[in-house]
């Protein structure tokens, strides 16, 4: 199966139901403002981060980005003016092979280069809810 043909639009009950499931199956308290179970990244970001996918599929039109794949990650960031270390999530673009556009995986060759200060067309340092979505920069 092609990476672009993954997923499908749910309804907002299945959506509710398959939360539910989430906090049932690992034990969590959906009222407890520490339990992280979900992620918010902005609008404007996400435009940002497909215009730079079009802008790669149009530079590499034979091995193009086809597919997004989530990464659960924790990051440091400045949040309300403090360093906080938090549950994080990033978007990785897939190349129509199925592989990651940037290998960073552990034990992948690319993880242990140093970086080269390209930003990549990786977009991460979300938001985890319902704890800091509505933080400020």
């Amino acid at each position: 199966m092609a990476n672009n043909t993954i997923g499908t639009f749910i309804s907002p009950t299945q959506a509710a139901s398959n939360l539910l499931a989430f906090f049932n199956d690992n034990k969590l308290d959906p009222n407890n403002p520490t339990v992280v179970s979900g992620h918010i990244l902005g609008l404007t970001k996400i435009k940002e981060f497909l215009q730079k996918i079009e802008a790669y599929n149009a530079a590499n039109p034979a091995l193009p980005i086809d597919g997004v794949r989530t990464y659960q990650a924790r990051s440091v960031q400045t949040i309300n003016g403090s360093s906080q270390t938090v549950d994080d999530i990033f978007l990785m673009p897939i190349l129509s092979d199925g592989t990651d556009l940037y290998p960073v995986y552990p034990e992948t060759t690319a993880a242990k280069v140093t970086a080269t200060g390209d930003d990549g067309v990786i977009l991460g340092n979300s938001r985890p809810c319902p704890n800091l979505c509505g933080g400020g920069a």
